[in-house]
């Protein structure tokens, strides 16, 4: 649903945290943000994403062999990613992109952002 919505093109500004009034942004407000973060993921966040099957981070990297389940090891022994690859994940991740409901959906799961 959200991608076939008008990506904006401009007037962006960056906000200092003592200005940034939350009440301002969100789906149903004139305006929306991205809020750079540092993620932290807990052990049963981890847990609780495995049996929803649903991770919340997204990365760009590079896939190493260490990356791979033992079965996926099995079929590729001798894996080696040429490019980076967008992945869902269970991990941290600094320097985190979130728009203010997937920020507002991951305190709500208990992520440390």
């Amino acid at each position: 649903n959200e991608m076939r919505k008008k990506l904006p093109i401009g007037d962006y500004k960056w906000i200092p945290l003592d200005e940034f009034d939350k009440d301002k942004y969100g789906m149903d407000k004139d305006f929306g943000c991205l809020l750079l973060c540092h993620v932290k993921t807990t052990d049963k966040i981890k847990q609780d994403m495995i049996q929803k099957q649903n991770p919340m981070l997204i990365s760009r990297c590079k896939i190493t062999c260490d990356d791979l389940s033992e079965y996926q090891k099995s079929l590729r022994p001798n894996y080696k990613s040429l490019s980076k690859k967008l992945i869902c994940h269970l991990g941290d991740d600094s320097n985190c992109y979130l728009n203010f409901e997937m920020y507002n959906m991951m305190l709500e799961a208990g992520y440390d952002i």
